[in-house]
């Protein structure tokens, strides 16, 4: 049996404050400063932390278990959303159109960059969930050759800066423009998870040496996965796992304070259905006129992490909106996780949750 490693859901804890903290900060010029230092980092975080704790299985398995936690969430999730969403449109605005219904169906059935507002972070899912299968696709293929796997993730690089420079490519459905950039930082955690931490540390820091000097210059860095917006070419997507690195290596010098690292390991177990819930929270609250950031992010964090306790004492809901299939009285604990990655207790048929565990990863 794996042991769960505490640190790695403080990262995914601390990964998901960012997430809510970046999507609320904007009504002045320091929060909104913030929430785009935020962005440089918080989602190239759990693609890193599912990159750190991957390791390759069958494709069968693979596939199966990846399809339980994360896209049975990732519908389960949706359709509620749906209904809530529709149910406060019809209170504060009526019944919505056909048109609106239809409009609806669309966004849903494509996903990614079509789906906005209350469900800004959905294409994260379909993101993790297509790279995580072409990452396994490239490991388990090359995995005596390793030149070779890291010649194919240099091309998904090279795809990821031409995707960039093109953004009609960022039409494509179910953000299959952001894969070869995810599969890039899964690849960035797992090498990561191999390599000496002064020299990670060392490099970490002089790459945000240089982009902070950069910048200093008049370089602007704009990091926003979603719409494929990745700053200076190499550079933006080298100090977004710079910083990232930092994160958990910091995480990991300070895995024995429990004080700290406990809070944010509570939180980061329910990251997945913070994730999926917190912008219905935030434009909820705004609608009926609650517009101050501190009790916004706040709500965004509580009332989500009291849903995931409800559910996950629930084995039916655990299983619709966590993916998690208990076999018996226990489900059967494995090291891979899937979604935002950590090594964690997972079932063995459910797979990792993205934002809960994961052996590709928070």
């Amino acid at each position: 049996m794996a042991k769960r490693e505490d640190w790695i859901d403080a990262c995914k804890g601390l990964g998901i404050i960012c997430v809510v903290a970046g999507h609320i900060l904007m009504q002045t010029e320091l929060s909104r400063d913030i929430a785009r230092f935020i962005f440089l980092f918080h989602m190239p975080l759990f693609f890193m932390i599912s990159g750190y704790t991957f390791r390759p299985e069958a494709r069968s398995p693979f596939v199966r278990k990846r399809m339980y936690s994360l896209l049975l969430p990732y519908l389960s999730f949706m359709l509620l959303l749906d209904a809530l969403t529709l149910l406060r449109t019809t209170a504060i605005e009526g019944m919505p159109s056909l048109a609106a219904l239809a409009s609806l169906l669309a966004r849903n059935i494509l996903g990614g960059r079509y789906l906005g507002s209350d469900f800004g972070v959905f294409w994260f899912v379909t993101c993790l969930f297509i790279a995580l299968i072409v990452f396994n696709e490239i490991e388990s293929r090359y995995q005596a050759t390793p030149r070779r796997a890291q010649f194919a993730v240099t091309a998904c690089f090279a795809a990821s800066i031409l995707v960039a420079a093109f953004p009609a490519v960022n039409a494509a459905p179910w953000s299959l423009a952001n894969v070869p950039l995810a599969i890039c930082f899964l690849w960035a955690g797992k090498t990561a998870r191999r390599t000496d931490r002064r020299l990670l540390a060392s490099a970490a820091a002089g790459v945000i040496t240089i982009a902070a000097a950069a910048s200093y210059g008049g370089l602007e860095f704009v990091f926003d996965m979603k719409k494929v917006l990745y700053g200076p070419p190499i550079l933006g997507a080298l100090l977004a796992a710079s910083i990232s690195v930092i994160i958990m290596l910091a995480m990991q010098l300070l895995k024995e304070q429990n004080y700290l690292i406990r809070p944010l390991k509570v939180l980061g177990s329910a990251s997945l259905v913070i994730m999926f819930l917190h912008q219905l929270i935030h434009y909820t609250l705004l609608e009926f006129g609650y517009a101050s950031e501190p009790l916004l992010i706040a709500a965004a964090l509580i009332i989500p992490f009291v849903a995931y306790k409800g559910i996950s004492s629930s084995k039916t809901l655990s299983y619709v909106f966590l993916g998690k299939r208990h076999l018996g009285l226990a489900s059967v604990p494995v090291d891979t996780n899937a979604e935002t990655g950590s090594v964690a207790k997972i079932d063995a048929d459910a797979g990792a949750l993205a934002l809960k565990g994961s052996a590709q990863t928070p």
